[in-house]
């Protein structure tokens, strides 16, 4: 039994590894198991084929995911979500594409056989020459649809509607994160300058500027959580295990929000008459920003660990 299950199998060399752990990370305990037992991968210039297809008809972004998952829409979790748009197959010419992925890095490959590419060189993490030496794409009337690898996961296409949006969202998400946490200094400015005059700051004011706090601080949480993924900082990069206490700290954060607002609200009915427009205006983008920063977190899944 284990908590965590990773294995490689390499075909041509008759050769697997399969690591069991109860630790949060076997994915590079894998690739240390293979390097030392197998060492780098050599690799040679090979002789391409005739009449091979064009290696144009395997360009797109591709999501990375479990070869057991079956459904194509693998944003199913925090730890799925983020490599979605960042992985893209495109060619050089017939033979020759170049894969590229902000979390490995880039490699370059030759077509060998219909639909299948050999590495040819590479930048970047040593999966690359480990466990992707070898792009086997599954095609479907002329169009990719699966990238088998042999790494216990595969890379699974997506749309050029899906990439849109998915950049769109991150678009989104950096707006209402950067702005609710310039209103939380803003706020804290203001309550530090009017502090002696906390007494006859309304009920609204308050539960508004506790609010703009606790947003600031969903923002910022949600900052942390992309940044540790993509950088290991904080303690290395999030897998399942390391993102669970990340999950319930958003969940946490976003009813704190949910109920200071509607607070807010009951009082501001009270004191519609007596509030300034600009006032208005300031927790009116806030609130607004504050919901489409929820309204990203739920389709990018920073509520779902699986």
């Amino acid at each position: 039994m284990a908590l965590l299950l990773d294995f490689a199998v390499i075909p041509s060399e008759r050769f697997g590894v399969v690591v069991l752990t109860n630790a949060g990370d076997a994915f590079d305990m894998t690739l240390s198991i293979m390097s030392l037992l197998l060492g780098e991968a050599e690799v040679v210039e090979r002789i391409v084929p005739n009449n091979l297809p064009s290696a144009s008809a395997v360009e797109g972004n591709f999501v990375m995911g479990r070869s057991m998952q079956a459904d194509r829409n693998l944003l199913s979790g925090f730890t799925n979500a983020f490599p979605a748009m960042l992985n893209t197959v495109t060619a050089v010419d017939d033979n020759t594409i170049i894969f590229n992925s902000f979390i490995f890095g880039e490699a370059t490959y030759q077509q060998t056989a219909p639909y299948v590419f050999e590495i040819v060189s590479h930048e970047g993490h040593d999966i690359l020459s480990l466990g992707m030496h070898t792009l086997r794409f599954e095609m479907e009337n002329g169009y990719p649809v699966r990238i088998h690898i042999g790494m216990g996961m595969d890379f699974i296409y997506v749309s050029e509607v899906d990439a849109i949006a998915f950049a769109l969202f991150a678009v989104f998400g950096a707006i209402s994160i950067g702005f609710l946490i310039i209103a939380s200094i803003v706020t804290l400015i203001i309550f530090l300058m009017n502090r002696k005059k906390e007494d006859e700051i309304t009920p609204f004011r308050k539960y508004s500027r506790y609010f703009i706090y606790a947003a600031s601080a969903l923002a910022i949480h949600v900052s942390v959580m992309v940044i540790r993924y993509f950088s290991g900082f904080l303690g290395g990069s999030l897998s399942r295990v390391g993102t669970a206490p990340h999950i319930w700290i958003n969940y946490i954060l976003a009813i704190a929000t949910v109920a200071l607002f509607a607070f807010a609200m009951i009082h501001r009915r009270k004191e519609r008459k007596t509030l300034k427009r600009k006032s208005k205006v300031f927790f009116a983008f806030a609130w607004n920003l504050w919901l489409l920063l929820l309204f990203v977190m739920f389709e990018l899944n920073f509520f779902i660990l699986i």
